[in-house]
């Protein structure tokens, strides 16, 4: 068993098994279509076929593998499709967010998002492109959680693995980080002069222009469809 289970940094072989494979998927280090030997994993990431079965059955539940019809598996293939729908719904829920979110913020919650938005700005000005999806993430669940709206918290929750997985095909072109500052500054001020129905579509504008990004990104390495 790989060490890190042994000391305990892990629940259980499972839970260890289940991550290591979910970050690799996520992160493109097991490509998409690309077929799954057990044995090769077993191998790999040192733990019984048992612990593996059970982290593959997650992760087939979260649609992040797939079993084909002769009984292989493979890692989910990449559809313009999927994305489409996962974006559509992720900007109607975090328009919903957003909307409750003004209902609550107090003049710390402003403050607290205004420098978010700054460290966005300064990261996107050093091009640390890592550092500003950092920033990025960070500004959105804040809006999450001064929302309080737990359904839509569990649901963007939920969506996030698929989410962070193509998000990745989509590398920040150059000048695109600027415009992502500018797109959580124009939510940020919305949201300050209590004006709902102009922060959820920059909400909802913001979500969309990331979908076809990726989208784009989809279309020019067609290999991946």
């Amino acid at each position: 068993m790989n060490k890190n289970v042994s000391q305990g940094r892990w629940a259980s072989a499972n839970d260890y098994t289940y991550h290591v494979l979910k970050k690799q998927i996520i992160h493109g280090t097991l490509s998409p279509n690309q077929s799954i030997v057990e044995q090769t994993l077993s191998k790999e990431l040192e733990v019984s076929r048992t612990p593996l079965r059970e982290a593959i059955q997650r992760l087939e539940y979260e649609d992040l593998l797939t079993r084909k019809a002769n009984g292989r598996l493979k890692v989910s293939p990449i559809s313009i499709k999927d994305v489409e729908e996962i974006f559509i719904v992720r900007s109607k829920l975090e328009a919903v967010a957003v909307e409750q979110a003004i209902d609550n913020m107090t003049g710390e919650d402003e403050k607290r998002l205004s420098h978010l938005t700054f460290m966005i700005e300064e990261m996107s000005k050093q091009k640390i492109i890592e550092e500003v999806v950092n920033y990025g993430e960070q500004f959105h669940k804040y809006i999450h959680q001064l929302s309080n709206n737990q359904t839509v918290i569990k649901i963007l929750l939920q969506l996030k693995d698929h989410i962070d997985r193509y998000r990745r095909l989509a590398p920040s072109k150059e000048g695109k980080p600027r415009t992502v500052v500018n797109e959580h500054q124009l939510i940020l001020d919305y949201m300050i002069e209590g004006n709902k129905d102009k922060a959820k579509k920059a909400m909802e504008t913001h979500i969309i222009k990331s979908m076809n990004s990726i989208v784009e990104k989809i279309k020019a390495n067609s290999q991946l469809q």
